[in-house]
C-alpha cells in the first residue's frame, strides 16, 4: 500500500497514517476535548518534523500520567463491578439456603412416619401428588423471588400483596392436605388419629413465621439493591472525580509544556533568522541592497558598496562620521547626515519639516527637534558623551535605514534652538557653529528668519498656550518684556557665527514672510530642495501651514494690546539688528537686503495702519 494511503480495518474506522514529516495526528493520543493538548502537541512535534529529546520527555511524562489516571479509573469500575457481584450471590446463596415455607407444614413429616406398611398406594400416591402440589407452589415462589431479584427495586404494595396470596394459598393447601389425610383414614385399613388444636395453633404459627421470614427476605433485597445503588452511584462519582482531575493535570501540564515549548521554537526561530540574514549577509557581502527598477520590466543592476558605504557600517561616534566622510562615494549618494534646519522658531520651520519629510528621497529623523548638540552636548559638539553620540547615530538618524537605500535619500533633523545659540562659546574657546563645523563640516544648513517683534509674539503665545516659562514672569507688563528681550533675540550675531563657521554656499536664508506668502511660495521651495540636492518638484510646490496658534486655539487668535507709542518704541529698538542683518546678506551675497528690509517694514506699517486714532493698536 502507498505510504500515504489510509488503512481500513474490518469495523469500518479509517486510519490516517503518520505523516511523512513526522507530525501525528492530531486524534491520536489526545484527550476528547483538550485542544490546548493538541495544540502543544504540535509544537512539541519542531517546525522541521523533528522532536526535540526535550519535547519527547515531556510528551512521554504527560502520556504516561494520562495512562495511571486510565488504569486508576478502571480499577475503580472493576472494584465496583466486583462489589456488585459478591452483594448478588450473597443475596441468591441466602435465598438458597433459606427454609422454604413448605418444609415446616405441621403434620405432614409425622403423618408419614405414622402410616403402616399397609396402606393403600393409591391414596399415598394421592398424598405425593399433594404434595407435589404444594412443591410446584413453592417453585412459583421461587420464581416470584428470582423476578424481584432481576427487576430490580419491588414496590411495597405488590409485595405485600403477593405475601397474602402466598399465605391463603399456604393455609388452602394445609386444609386440602387435612382433608386428604380424613379421606385416607375413611377408605383405607387403618385410620389417622383427627388433628388436634395444637396442631392447628402450630400451624398457625408455622404460616405466620413463614409470613414473616418472607417480608425479612423481601426488605433484605430491597436494602441490598440501594446498597448496590449506593456503590454505582459512589463509583460514577468516583470516576467523574478522577477523570476531571486527570484531565486537569493534562491540562496543565499540557500548557506548561506548550509554553516552553512555544519558547524554545521562539529560540530556534530567532536562531534561524540569525543564520539566515549571516548567510544573506555573506552573500550580500560587498554589494548594496537591491532597488526598484528604474522601469517595469527592467532589472535593477546590483554594485558593489562604496568605500563610504562600507566606512560608515561601522559608525557609532561622531569622529567616524567624520573619517568615513573622506572615502569616495558614488554619485548621488549623500552625506550622513546631510542638512539641519537650524531655526528660527515660529518662522515655518515645522511647515518646512512636513513638507521635507514627505518627499521621497528623504529620510525624516524619529523627531523633528532632537537637541541633541544643544542640551545633550551642552552647545559644545566636540563634547557629546560617546553613548549619547550612537544613540543619536543609530536611533535618531536612522543610519541603518540610509545604508539599507544605499544613502540615495537625504538625511537631516530640524533643532530651532541651534540657530539662535550660533555664537555661544564653549569650554575650548570655539563658538557653537564652530564646534559643529569641526564635528560635521559637510552638512547643509537652513535658516528661516522672521520679522523680529511679530516672531518673539508668535512664541510668547506659543509658551503661553503650553503653560511654560515667559518673560511675563518677571516683567508686570507686555511692553517692558518686549523692550528688555528682543535686543537679545537677534539674528545679526548667530548667522555671523555660523557664516564664519561654514562655507556660504552650505547655509540658506529664509525669510518667513515671503515663504508663507502664496505667490511666492512655490518660488521659495524650489529653491530650498535645489540647494539640497533632490527633485525640486516633489512632493508639490505649495507649503502646508504647520504648529499655528489657530491651530492651537480652534480660531484666529486676537492682536496683542498695546500704544502706538510702545510699537513705535520697539521698531526702533531691533531696527538696528535689522540693518546689520542687511549688511551680512549684501556682504555674502545670500539675498536682496533690500527687498528683505522692505518686507519687515511692510509688517511694521500694517500694525500702525490697524491702530486707533486715540493710539491704540492691536499687534500680530
Amino acid at each position: 500500500m502507498h505510504r500515504g494511503a489510509s488503512q481500513t480495518h474490518g469495523n469500518g474506522a479509517t486510519l490516517t497514517p503518520r505523516s511523512s514529516a513526522g507530525v501525528t495526528p492530531r486524534h491520536r493520543g489526545a484527550v476528547p476535548g483538550n485542544k490546548a493538548r493538541d495544540a502543544a502537541e504540535a509544537i512539541w512535534m519542531g517546525i522541521e518534523g523533528s522532536p526535540s529529546k526535550d519535547a519527547q520527555l515531556r510528551r512521554s511524562r504527560v502520556n504516561g500520567r494520562f495512562m495511571f489516571t486510565v488504569v486508576g479509573l478502571a480499577a475503580t469500575v472493576l472494584l465496583s463491578l466486583a462489589v456488585l457481584s459478591n452483594s448478588s450471590t450473597s443475596a441468591a446463596s441466602w435465598q438458597f439456603h433459606s427454609p422454604q415455607p413448605d418444609s415446616v407444614v405441621p403434620g405432614r413429616r409425622h403423618r408419614k412416619l405414622e402410616r403402616e406398611p399397609g396402606l393403600d398406594q393409591e391414596q399415598f400416591s394421592a398424598g405425593d401428588g399433594d404434595e407435589e402440589q404444594h412443591s410446584a407452589g413453592a417453585g412459583d415462589q421461587e420464581q416470584l423471588s428470582a423476578g424481584d431479584d432481576g427487576g430490580g427495586k419491588v414496590e411495597g404494595g405488590d409485595a405485600d400483596t403477593a405475601q397474602d396470596d402466598e399465605g391463603a394459598e399456604t393455609e388452602q393447601r394445609l386444609a386440602a392436605g387435612a382433608g386428604s389425610e380424613g379421606l385416607i383414614d375413611s377408605s383405607g385399613a387403618e385410620t389417622e388419629q383427627p388433628i388436634d388444636a395444637d396442631t392447628q395453633q402450630g400451624a398457625a404459627e408455622a404460616a405466620k413465621e413463614a409470613h414473616t421470614s418472607k417480608q425479612q427476605q423481601q426488605e433484605q433485597q430491597q436494602e441490598q439493591q440501594q446498597q448496590k445503588e449506593q456503590a454505582v452511584a459512589v463509583g460514577e462519582a468516583a470516576a467523574q472525580a478522577a477523570e476531571q482531575s486527570a484531565v486537569q493535570a493534562a491540562e496543565v501540564d499540557t500548557q506548561t509544556a506548550a509554553a516552553q515549548a512555544a519558547e524554545q521554537a521562539a529560540a530556534q526561530a530567532a536562531a534561524a533568522e540569525q543564520a539566515a540574514a549571516a548567510a544573506q549577509a555573506a552573500l550580500d557581502d560587498g554589494y548594496e541592497q537591491e532597488q526598484q527598477p528604474d522601469a517595469p520590466g527592467h532589472k535593477a543592476k546590483r554594485r558593489k558598496k562604496s568605500a563610504y558605504h562600507r566606512a560608515l557600517e561601522r559608525c557609532v561616534t561622531l569622529a567616524c562620521l567624520q573619517e568615513a566622510a573622506q572615502q569616495e562615494r558614488y554619485k548621488g549618494q549623500f552625506l550622513f547626515p546631510h542638512f539641519f534646519i537650524l531655526g528660527w522658531q515660529k518662522s515655518a520651520t515645522t511647515s518646512l519639516f512636513h513638507h521635507l519629510k514627505d518627499h521621497p528621497e528623504v529620510l525624516m529623523p524619529v523627531e523633528k527637534e532632537p537637541e541633541f548638540f544643544s542640551y545633550d552636548c551642552g552647545y559644545d559638539a566636540r563634547g557629546c558623551p560617546p553613548e549619547m553620540q550612537q544613540e543619536y547615530i543609530e536611533e535618531t538618524l536612522h543610519l541603518s535605514r540610509a545604508l539599507r537605500h544605499n544613502l540615495n535619500r537625504a538625511t537631516f533633523e530640524g533643532s530651532t534652538h541651534y540657530a539662535r545659540e550660533g555664537q555661544r562659546l564653549t569650554p575650548n574657546g570655539d563658538t557653537f557653529a564652530a564646534s559643529m563645523y569641526k564635528v560635521l563640516p559637510w552638512v547643509r544648513l537652513i535658516a528661516s528668519m522672521r520679522e523680529p517683534i511679530s516672531r518673539y509674539l508668535s512664541m510668547l503665545g506659543h509658551n503661553l498656550d503650553k503653560n511654560t516659562y515667559t518673560c511675563l514672569n518677571k516683567h508686570d507688563s507686555l511692553f517692558k518684556c518686549l523692550e528688555l528681550e528682543l535686543p537679545w533675540n537677534n539674528y545679526s550675531m548667530p548667522i555671523q557665527s555660523w557664516l564664519d563657521a561654514f562655507p556660504k554656499e552650505q547655509l540658506l536664508l529664509l525669510q518667513y514672510e515671503s515663504l508663507t506668502a502664496e505667490d511666492k511660495e512655490a518660488e521659495h521651495l524650489t529653491a530650498v530642495k535645489s540647494f539640497l540636492g533632490v527633485d525640486p518638484k516633489l512632493p508639490a510646490v505649495q507649503l502646508a501651514h504647520s504648529n499655528t496658534r489657530a491651530d492651537r486655539l480652534g480660531h484666529a487668535p486676537e492682536g496683542w494690546p498695546m500704544l502706538k507709542w510702545q510699537y513705535e518704541r520697539l521698531i526702533e529698538v531691533v531696527r538696528p539688528d535689522v540693518d546689520s542683518l542687511a549688511d551680512i546678506l549684501t556682504k555674502y551675497g545670500l539675498a536682496d537686503a533690500n527687498a528683505w528690509v522692505a518686507e519687515w517694514e511692510k509688517a511694521w506699517q500694517t500694525n500702525l495702519d490697524a491702530c486707533t486714532p486715540d493710539g491704540k493698536c492691536s499687534i500680530q
